[in-house]
C-alpha cells in the first residue's frame, strides 16, 4: 500500500482532519462498505507515516480478510473505493472550509429550485460585499465577481428593477482584469518552463495590463523578466512584491517566489555569486512567509537547499537556528540524513572539510539525488583538504573512482545528471593531478578553464571555476 493514492492522500491530512475522516467513513450517507470502516481503522494505527512492513498489500489484506487467501483483484478494487471515498472526503474539506463556495452553490440551488428569486439577489448581492471585503484580488476574485454581478443583473432584470445597467460596465471591467491576470500567469508558466527546458520563450506579449491590480503588475512584470533577463526588473518586482505581499494570496505569494528564485537561481549559475544573497533572501522571505511548508512538512530537497543558500552567503547562525527549529518538520525516515546533509554545507563553507567527510561517510539515502549532492560535497571537501595536506591526494583518486562506479551502476541517474557529474569528477581528478605533480602552468589553467566554459552541463561549476582561479 505505501506508495498508493490512499497513503498519500492519508498523509496530507492534518490530525484533526484524518479524526474526523473516521466519522466520514463510518457515515452510512458517504459510505456502506463495512470493509472501508475497517481499512480506516487498521490504517489509523500508523498514521502519519503509514511505513509499517504490515501495510504490504498482502499483510494488509490478511488483516481486513483473517484466515483468508490472498485475492488482488479483491484488494485492488477495495483499495479503488477507499481512494474514491478519501478524494470525496477533500471535496467536502474544501467545501467546508470555503462559505463563498458554500453561499454560491445554495444561491445556484435556490435557482434550479425556484425557490425564491428574490431572495436569491439578496443572496447574491451580499455576497459580492463579501467578495470585496477580502484582502485579495487575484484570478477567482475576478471570476467570481464578474459571474456573480451578470447573475445580479439577470435577477434584477426578472424581478423587473430596471436600474441594473450599471452591472453591465462592472462585468467588463472585471472580465477585463480577469483575462489580464490570467494571460500574464499564464505566460510566466510557460516561460518558467520553457526556460528550465532551455527552450524557446515565446515572444507574445500581455495584450492588457491592469495598472490597478499589483498581481497583474507583477505577472507583466516577470513574463518581461523572463523575456530580457534584465537584472533591474528583478529588483522592482522583488521590492513589489515585498512591499505588497499582505496583498497577494499564498498560492500566488509562492508562484511569485518561485519565478524570482528561477531567476537568482540562473544568475549564479553563470557567476553572478552576488546573486547567492539574494537566493538567502528570497528563501528567508518564504520561511518568515510562512511558504515552505506544506501540511507541517517540509521536503527534503526544500530544507537542503535553504540551509545551502544560507550557509554560502556566511549566514551560519541563521541556518542553524533554522535547522534546529525545522528539523521536526521532516519526514521521521530521513530526518537524520537530511541533518547530517544540511550540517555538511554548514561545515563546507566553515571550511572544517574534516567534520564534512565525518558527517557524510555514513549518510545512506535512498534517494539518488541527495546520494548525488553528498557524494560531491564529499569530493570538494578532500580536494579542499588536499589543497592543505597533499597526503589527500590518494584519497582524491580512491573517492573519485567509488563515486564514478556508484554513477555507472545506477542508470536510474540519468544520462544528462550522470555526465554533469562525470565531468565534475574528472575536472577534479585532473586539476588535483596537475597540482600534485607540479603541472599546473598558467597555459594549462587557461585550458582547464577554457575546457570548463565550454561545458553546457557540469556540477559545481562555480566552485570548480574558483579552484582554478585560486589554486
Amino acid at each position: 500500500m505505501e506508495g498508493s493514492k490512499v497513503i498519500k492522500i492519508l498523509k496530507s491530512l492534518t490530525k484533526e482532519e484524518f479524526k474526523y475522516l473516521g466519522w466520514f467513513v463510518k457515515s452510512n450517507y458517504f459510505n456502506t462498505d463495512t470493509n472501508l470502516i475497517t481499512m480506516y481503522e487498521i490504517l489509523k494505527k500508523y498514521y502519519p507515516e503509514f511505513s509499517s512492513e504490515k501495510l504490504e498489500k498482502e499483510r494488509a489484506f490478511n488483516l481486513l480478510f483473517p484466515g483468508t487467501v490472498y485475492d488482488d483483484p479483491k484488494m485492488r478494487n477495495l483499495m479503488s473505493k477507499m481512494t474514491q471515498l478519501l478524494e470525496e472526503y477533500l471535496v467536502c474539506l474544501e467545501w467546508k472550509q470555503d462559505k463563498f463556495v458554500r453561499e454560491r452553490l445554495l444561491i445556484d440551488a435556490f435557482e434550479r429550485r425556484n425557490i425564491d428569486i428574490e431572495e436569491s439577489k439578496k443572496k447574491t448581492a451580499q455576497l459580492i460585499s463579501d467578495l470585496d471585503n477580502l484582502p485579495y484580488r487575484d484570478e477567482n476574485y475576478f471570476q467570481s465577481k464578474m459571474n456573480l454581478q451578470r447573475k445580479l443583473y439577470i435577477q434584477s432584470n426578472v424581478i423587473g428593477n430596471n436600474n441594473s445597467d450599471y452591472l453591465i460596465e462592472d462585468v467588463l471591467d472585471n472580465l477585463d482584469s480577469y483575462f489580464a491576470l490570467v494571460e500574464s500567469k499564464t505566460m510566466c508558466e510557460i516561460a518558467s518552463l520553457k526556460t528550465s527546458k532551455s527552450s524557446k520563450i515565446p515572444s507574445r506579449q500581455t495584450k492588457i495590463i491592469d495598472v490597478g491590480n499589483i498581481l497583474s503588475q507583477i505577472y507583466s512584470k516577470i513574463c518581461e523578466l523572463y523575456r530580457t533577463e534584465d537584472e533591474s526588473i528583478y529588483l522592482t518586482v522583488k521590492d513589489k512584491f515585498a512591499e505588497n505581499i499582505s496583498t497577494i494570496n499564498m498560492i500566488e505569494q509562492k508562484y511569485v517566489l518561485k519565478y524570482l528564485l528561477e531567476f537568482a537561481i540562473r544568475r549564479v549559475r553563470i557567476n553572478a555569486l552576488k546573486y547567492l544573497r539574494e537566493v538567502f533572501e528570497l528563501y528567508k522571505i518564504a520561511h518568515e512567509n510562512q511558504l515552505l511548508a506544506i501540511n507541517g512538512v517540509i521536503t527534503n530537497t526544500t530544507f537542503i537547499n535553504i540551509v545551502n543558500a544560507a550557509a554560502r552567503v556566511a549566514e551560519f547562525e541563521w541556518a542553524e537556528k533554522f535547522i534546529l527549529e525545522n528539523l521536526s518538520n521532516i519526514d521521521k525516515e530521513t530526518r537524520e540524513e537530511v541533518e547530517k546533509l544540511g550540517k555538511g554545507f554548514l561545515a563546507f563553507n566553515k571550511r572544517d572539510f574534516s567534520q564534512v567527510v565525518d558527517l557524510l561517510s555514513t549518510l545512506s539515502f535512498d534517494d539518488i539525488l541527495y546520494q548525488l549532492l553528498a557524494k560531491s560535497l564529499s569530493l570538494q571537501a578532500y580536494f579542499e583538504l588536499f589543497l592543505l595536506d597533499m597526503s589527500y591526494f590518494s584519497f582524491i583518486k580512491n573517492y573519485s573512482q567509488s563515486f564514478e562506479k556508484y554513477i555507472s551502476r545506477n542508470p536510474e541517474i540519468g544520462k544528462r545528471k550522470s555526465t554533469s557529474y562525470l565531468l565534475f569528477i574528472r575536472f577534479v581528478k585532473t586539476l588535483s593531478g596537475l597540482i600534485h605533480h607540479n603541472e599546473l602552468t598558467n597555459e594549462k589553467r587557461k585550458n582547464l578553464m577554457r575546457d570548463l566554459e565550454n561545458k553546457t552541463e557540469i556540477a559545481e561549476r562555480n566552485w570548480l571555476r574558483l579552484k582554478m582561479e585560486s589554486s
